[in-house]
This record gives C-alpha cells, sequence and structure tokens, in this order.
C-alpha cells in the first residue's frame, strides 16, 4: 500500500510504498580465501610469537651466504614454516630425522608437472624413513591450499615466505628440493623438477646415509 508524502510542482501527489525495498544479502567469501585469510594472519601472529622468543633477526641465519642457499656439507639454519592450522613448524624441531624439502609455488609451471610425481613418491616411502616437508614458498596461502587440492596432495603442507625464513633461505628456483640428514647436514640441493622414480631414490639414500647422486652442492 502506498502513501501520499508530498506534492509534485504540477500539485500531483507523491506516493511512497510501505514496503521496504528489497536488501541483498552479502556474498560469503569462499572457502579458498577465508583458507588463505587465516594462514596469512597465522604467519604473521606466529613470526612474532617465534621472533620473539628466539629473535628475529637470527632466523634463517647460520652464518650462510645471504645470496645463496645452503650448501652441501653445511649445517641447514633455521627455517620457520607454518602448518595448516596455524602452528609454527622450526626445522630443527625436526632434528635426529632426515628431512626432505620441497618448496615450490602455485604460479610455478614445473610445479604442475611434479605434484603427481611427488605425491606417488609419498605414497610409496615410508613416512618413519623420511621426514616430507612440502613447502608453500612466496605464495598466497590460499591459491597453495587450492592448488594441492587439485593435484590430490595427500601429504600435509606448510607455508613460509622470505621474510620468515630469512636471508639464509634465498629460494628463487621452482621447484627446488633440499635434503638434510638426521644430524642437520645439508647432503644435497636439487633445483629440477623429480619424476617419482627419482625422488624415491633420493630419499632412501638420504635416509640410509647413501651419497645422493644428482645432488647439487
Amino acid at each position: 500500500m502506498a502513501t501520499e508524502v508530498g506534492l509534485r510542482d504540477d500539485g500531483a501527489p507523491i506516493r511512497a510504498s510501505s514496503h521496504p525495498a528489497p536488501t541483498r544479502r552479502p556474498r560469503r567469501p569462499s572457502r579458498e580465501a577465508l583458507v588463505g585469510l587465516v594462514l596469512a594472519l597465522a604467519i604473521v601472529v606466529a613470526a612474532w610469537g617465534v621472533g620473539g622468543f628466539a629473535g628475529f633477526g637470527e632466523l634463517g641465519g647460520g652464518g650462510i651466504n645471504a645470496r645463496h642457499l645452503p650448501k652441501a656439507g653445511e649445517t641447514a639454519p633455521e627455517l620457520l614454516m607454518v602448518d595448516g592450522s596455524g602452528n609454527p613448524v622450526l626445522l630443527s624441531q625436526l632434528r635426529g630425522r632426515p628431512v626432505w624439502i620441497n618448496f615450490w609455488a602455485s604460479w610455478c609451471g614445473p610445479c604442475k608437472a611434479e605434484f603427481p610425481e611427488l605425491q606417488a613418491a609419498y605414497s610409496a616411502l615410508d613416512p618413519s624413513s623420511v621426514v616430507f616437508l612440502a613447502v608453500n614458498f612466496n605464495d598466497d596461502p590460499g591459491n597453495g591450499t587450492e592448488f594441492a587440492r587439485r593435484y590430490g596432495a595427500t601429504f600435509p603442507l606448510v607455508y613460509s615466505n622470505s621474510t620468515l625464513a630469512g636471508e639464509a633461505w634465498d629460494v628463487r628456483n621452482f621447484p627446488t628440493q633440499m635434503y638434510i640428514d638426521a644430524a642437520g647436514t645439508v647432503r644435497a640441493t636439487v633445483t629440477t623438477p623429480l619424476d617419482a622414480a627419482t625422488a624415491i631414490a633420493y630419499a632412501q639414500s638420504l635416509s640410509a646415509g647413501r651419497s645422493i647422486l644428482g645432488g647439487q652442492g
């Protein structure tokens, strides 16, 4: 029902509807956007928390030249990451276990071809023999999470960036593999994509304490 609210210049009444105009419901952000936001906030919180505890300037330290990745035979510097629940993960917490690190990003073309190979290798390896860290690096966490879901990854993801990792982890090539023994010593760096058979062979060699052929120190 309309009610008269005034007159126009020609004398005709101006009527207004008594029914309120419909309002549009705001669009809900996508799940991927929410995941990205939560992880981005978690990275900031974790950086402050760990930095306040250990000294933010020491993250990624260890006397390694800032222009290069850690070399074979050197002790791996500290690396700060965040898991999918927003919990900080430190590389030093894994001391005593061999660690295979894969640095990747959702915008990396070669990573798309390598991801199914990584999944095949992860499925074939004994998880107790080597720790696999798939580090989504310098990427939007939401994009990284969606990328891994799209390629059917079942291995756990962790997230980091240059700010969290520090200058010692000057990752510029994607993908990059780092193999670190149980004592925390870098055994090999590989800056080319791996197929499943090669990834399995390298991980098994690392676990057994053998030389990793093809690793670039």
